[in-house]
């Protein structure tokens, strides 16, 4: 009877381990089964083009458009094009499971550190947070990435040095910032352990970032800037800290993280152990806040940070709620708040003011710094609606214009032709030419136009737009993409 009891015990534990992945799991791909066979949208093109790319030509050919990233996301993408056959399916399921990885590990470090309670609504914001729900559908660097820092700080954290080497060399080679996490743990071993040599231990995983580099070199396009460097740099950090603290409803759980430090919530021994995530938070703020070569600023870049920001706000919830009579009620209420306000950020506001619907974003430069994920429709689900229309568009245009040219903006030029060179074409096999980038001397050459309103086009060619005559419009709610007769 012991021994029968001892059983059903550890069956019970067991299978309460597997409980919350299970249902996790469920969860992420059950809200992202609608995006699975979408059409790719904007940069997805150049990641799967890349994928494609080495699949044919081998893992370490160089690309004829290649923008110096290291590549461990496109390996993984053109290894499943090799196993199970090429289709945005796979793609796109790959991501949701990067994002499932990146929304359990974010259990795990806040069950370890705070509760499981704690784990749970920290999982459940990071992955319903605007930003993060958009990008778990898209085929980009920058959910993989998060998921694999989540797993290697998680296995430093745990002392587990075989899962952490492997996940450390799988973090740097995602994505570049990933190196900024292990140099953070060796440092953190340094300064718990004073032991130079726990320091160099945990710091290996970064000799794959050098070796990478030293072989395949870097391939980062020049940037100008037209504001001094003091004035870019500031900028940029108040638009990062913006996006991370207020922007999309954010401020609320701000609020209440602010207010649980007020009270004296947070001790040393729950903030310690994140000294590497915190390390790592904000030496990514002020690496994306230096204008240089490098460091292009797009509000994905900082979806690393994310998870330790909701770990924080999980635990403010839990431990303010304690101040009421009826605990549990007034987690809900709160949770439940959180969660439809960013749910309201799915969609955002294309108005005479632009892409999002915060005014304090628009009544600032904060705005100019993020234009090109704004207008390219990443930040929201708002996206799929673009990929429908353009989608419409071009099979429009393959039926009853073949071996035309048309001149086109960065989306349809990247999902015809993939800047021509990568030889990754999104839809069925065509004869049409695709123009790019929309000048003037184009339109001369070409018989149509296509316009995407998200696509922002200069001040001139709107002008010649003008003189056309409207062939075909597609519009999906608030998405749409014209096709225009160019005269002569």
């Amino acid at each position: 009877m012991v021994e029968e009891k001892m059983m059903r015990t550890k069956n019970h534990a067991r299978m309460d381990k597997l409980r919350i992945p299970i249902i996790l799991l469920c969860l992420v791909l059950l809200l992202k089964l609608p995006t699975l066979w979408l059409p790719y949208h904007w940069d997805e093109l150049l990641f799967v083009g890349y994928a494609k790319y080495f699949s044919v030509n081998g893992f370490f050919s160089l690309p004829p458009d290649n923008v110096g990233h290291v590549r461990l996301f496109p390996w993984v993408l053109a290894t499943a094009f090799l196993a199970f056959g090429e289709s945005v399916f796979i793609s796109h399921i790959i991501t949701a499971l990067f994002a499932f990885l990146g929304v359990y590990f974010t259990y795990l470090i806040a069950k370890d550190i705070f509760s499981k309670k704690v784990g749970i609504v920290a999982a459940l914001l990071l992955f319903l947070s605007p930003i993060y729900f958009a990008m778990s559908g898209q085929a980009l660097l920058d959910i993989p990435l998060t998921a694999m820092m989540l797993a290697t700080f998680y296995f430093a954290m745990k002392k587990k040095i075989w899962p952490y080497m492997i996940f450390g060399v799988a973090t740097v080679l995602t994505k570049e910032p990933g190196v900024i996490l292990v140099v953070s743990i060796a440092l953190y071993q340094l300064l718990k352990h004073k032991s130079w040599k726990k320091m160099i231990l945990y710091g290996l995983p970064a000799a794959a970032f050098i070796v990478w580099i030293l072989f395949m070199g870097s391939f980062s396009q020049p940037r100008t800037y037209t504001t001094p460097i003091i004035v870019e740099f500031g900028q940029r950090l108040a638009a990062q800290v913006y996006q991370i603290f207020f922007w999309n409803y954010t401020w609320l759980p701000t609020i209440l993280i602010a207010f649980a430090i007020y009270k004296k919530k947070f001790s040393g021994k729950n903030i310690e152990p994140l000294f590497p995530l915190i390390l790592t938070s904000a030496l990514m703020i002020i690496a994306f806040s230096i204008p240089s070569d490098f460091t292009q600023l797009l509000p994905r870049y900082l979806l690393p940070i994310l998870p330790l920001y909701f770990i924080f706000a999980a635990y403010s919830i839990d431990s303010l709620s304690k101040n009421f009579k009826n605990k549990k009620l007034a987690e809900w209420v709160v949770l439940i708040v959180i969660i439809t306000l960013f749910v309201s950020c799915y969609r955002f506001n294309w108005g005479v003011k632009g892409f999002v619907q915060d005014p304090i974003f628009h009544s600032t430069l904060l705005h100019k710094k993020y234009l090109a994920s704004i207008v390219s429709g990443e930040l929201s689900m708002d996206y799929t609606d673009i990929v429908k229309a353009e989608k419409q568009m071009l099979d429009f245009v393959f039926v009853n214009y073949p071996n035309s040219k048309i001149v086109a903006s960065v989306p349809i030029a990247n999902s015809v032709s993939l800047k021509a060179n990568v030889g990754y074409s999104q839809w069925q096999t065509h004869n049409i030419t695709i123009l790019y980038p929309p000048t003037k001397e184009k339109i001369s050459q070409a018989e149509f136009l296509i316009y995407e309103p998200y696509a922002p086009l200069p001040q001139d060619i709107n002008e010649e737009i003008a003189k056309m005559s409207l062939v075909k419009k597609f519009e999906i709610n608030r998405a749409s993409i014209s096709l225009y007769k160019i005269k002569r």
